[in-house]
């Protein structure tokens, strides 16, 4: 068992949480989940501490769209969340 049979409900779970703290502190929930990653990723100076890149390693033999480099790539997409400081970011976002 692996990829999104694991991914999937951790994130839903994951995305649970954060939605429920929201509505403690008076805030809207969160309906976009991808673009609120992308721009978390993208424009924070925090993306070290919000992920964990995997850099290194391939996933078959497809050249440069199998393999893992920084920040987002096709093999590992972001890397993995660090779910506390993740959850952190995602609850003060303004959305």
């Amino acid at each position: 068992m692996g990829g999104t049979s694991v991914a999937t409900p951790d994130w839903a779970a994951f995305f649970t949480l954060v939605n429920s703290q929201r509505v403690l502190n008076g805030l809207p929930t969160l309906s976009q989940a991808d673009p609120d990653i992308y721009s978390l990723a993208y424009n924070s100076s925090d993306y070290a501490t919000d992920f964990h890149d995997v850099t290194t390693g391939d996933n078959g033999s497809c050249g440069l769209d199998c393999e893992a480099g920084v920040g987002y790539d096709l093999t590992t997409g972001w890397g993995s969340y660090q779910a506390q400081n993740l959850f952190a970011a995602m609850v003060a976002l303004p959305n």
